[in-house]
């Protein structure tokens, strides 16, 4: 696996929908959001349903980056920026995009920043300050995609694990957890 090495990056995936990441996310934003400016990520293979409330900030032929602009529909992007994130990019990508969305989009980035992102796939190309896999139902049913990306999270996030946000800490650009 060639990987680059993002300490400022918290990435969030999860065992499928509902499992909890995006209102983990926003903790963290919220937690946060006072200390450093903070850009979100969402990464997904589906299409943006609702373009409306965005901006295309750029395209290749395999993925379309957008600039979220909303912060009150019932998108999980606009929900990040709800909670407090400076800026809100949407990867609308599959998994060969992914790579050439995320290399274009960190060259617009400045490494001073709180980036926060949720995309199981971008854990095959990049090594995180922190991998935290989210099962809030604690459901047995894992889709074969999350199951090989358990193995590298560094925090299996189950059940109530808002707890957890307390021992997640940012310092010295990089993101850092602490058992309490």
């Amino acid at each position: 696996m060639d990987e680059q090495y993002l300490p400022n990056l918290l990435l969030v995936a999860g065992v499928g929908r509902n499992s909890g990441k995006t209102t983990f996310i926003c903790s963290i934003i919220e937690k946060f959001q006072s200390r450093k400016k903070i850009i979100a990520i969402k990464i997904s293979p589906h299409v943006h349903a609702d373009k409306l409330s965005s901006t295309i900030f750029s395209e290749g032929s395999n993925y379309t980056i957008y600039k979220e602009t909303d912060k009150d529909s019932e998108k999980d992007s606009s929900k990040f920026l709800k909670a407090g994130a400076n800026t809100v990019f949407y990867i609308e990508a599959d998994d060969d995009g992914v790579k050439d969305a995320w290399t274009t989009l960190l060259k617009h980035l400045d490494n001073d920043v709180i980036l926060v992102c949720e995309g199981a796939w971008l854990r095959k190309i990049v090594k995180p300050g922190l991998f935290i896999h989210c099962n809030f139902h604690n459901t047995s049913e894992i889709k074969q995609s999350a199951q090989e990306l358990i193995k590298l999270a560094d925090l299996k996030a189950i059940g109530n694990f808002l707890e957890l946000i307390s021992g997640i800490n940012f310092e010295n650009n990089s993101f850092i957890f602490r058992r309490i």
